[in-house]
């Protein structure tokens, strides 16, 4: 593990003292992620954890509760059962949700080794597999085979 103080990025700073919501869940969730491998930076405009030139995860301040997202999160085994599909639509990313300072201690460790997980499924490079056919309405079908 990379020392906490090895890793400051001032964006991110930036970003946490300018939120008007979910600051102090940030900031130990920010604790949190720095005492991993990963590495600190801002893209998209919110705090990301890097390991090398793979994105591991990103903070996201929702209305409702503050969300880390695993950008290959479908891969992660999750005993814990906390991951959850951000849609029904979405195929790899997972996230955990927080709600208040007591969830991000209480699943401090959790957050920990589903992040050592996370790094470890990017390093390996693999993937979520291709996604199904889409299956289409009948109409739909029915005019795209009478129409060579």
């Amino acid at each position: 593990m990379v020392p906490d103080e090895q890793r400051p990025d001032s964006a991110v700073d930036s970003f946490i003292a300018r939120a008007d919501a979910w600051r102090d869940e940030m900031e130990r969730l920010r604790t949190v992620m720095r005492s991993t491998s990963t590495e600190e930076t801002l893209k998209w405009g919110k705090p990301c954890y890097v390991a090398g030139s793979s994105n591991i995860a990103i903070v996201q301040p929702m209305k409702h509760f503050l969300s880390l997202m695993f950008f290959q999160g479908a891969l992660l085994a999750d005993p814990a059962g906390v991951l959850e599909e951000q849609g029904e639509n979405t195929r790899s990313a997972r996230r955990i949700r927080f709600t208040s300072v007591a969830d991000v201690d209480r699943l401090a460790d959790t957050v920990a080794a589903y992040v050592d997980e996370a790094v470890e499924v990017a390093s390996s490079g693999r993937t979520v597999g291709p996604a199904p056919e889409p299956e289409l309405v009948a109409e739909l079908q029915d005019r795209l085979d009478a129409d060579p």
